[in-house]
């Protein structure tokens, strides 16, 4: 007498992300996500492609790189999928690319900072200094006496004679 069985792999199932499923990643800011899976896989895959700079690690499931180019304020969904010779699960992601805000803004040329004393009816010129993100627009408030600039947009160079008197 013969007894013969048969071992069948189970498809996998309960593919996750454990940081969500929503994800807002930053402009040239490293980024890893690593699933989580019950059962065996055999291989991984995304639908639509990943922004560029990032990866989808085909035998891990992991995504990972540093995003290059700034997305569409919406969210774009991303279909991943992971699989063996039984079949497949899918989850969804949902990934927004952002530029990172400006972190500090500076004019160093101002020897005095914020409290700089400028002479009566004397041009300056002051460059601003960026950390982090960059700006898309500037926003002076009150505004600075004497000042002479670029539509607000481009406000990061203040050009200004200050008057001959300021009110007290």
């Amino acid at each position: 007498c013969e007894v013969m069985f048969c071992v069948e792999l189970p498809p996998p199932s309960e593919l996750t992300f454990p940081e969500g499923s929503v994800h807002t990643l930053l402009l040239f800011t490293p980024v890893a996500l690593t699933p989580t899976v019950v059962g065996e896989v055999e291989s991984f895959a995304v639908a639509p492609e990943l922004p560029p700079g990032l990866q989808l690690d085909k035998l891990t499931g992991c995504i990972q790189g540093t995003p290059t180019v700034a997305s569409a304020p919406e969210p774009t969904t991303y279909t991943i999928k992971a699989q063996n010779c039984s079949g497949a699960v899918e989850t969804m992601l949902h990934l927004t690319v952002q530029r990172p805000p400006p972190t500090s803004l500076e004019y160093p040329s101002l020897s005095g900072g914020y409290t700089t004393i400028l002479a009566q009816g004397e041009p300056v010129e002051a460059e601003a200094s960026l950390q982090g993100g960059p700006a898309t627009c500037f926003l002076v408030a009150p505004p600075l006496p004497g000042v002479v600039a670029a539509p607000p947009a481009t406000l990061a160079t203040l050009s200004a004679v200050p008057p001959a008197q300021i009110g007290r």
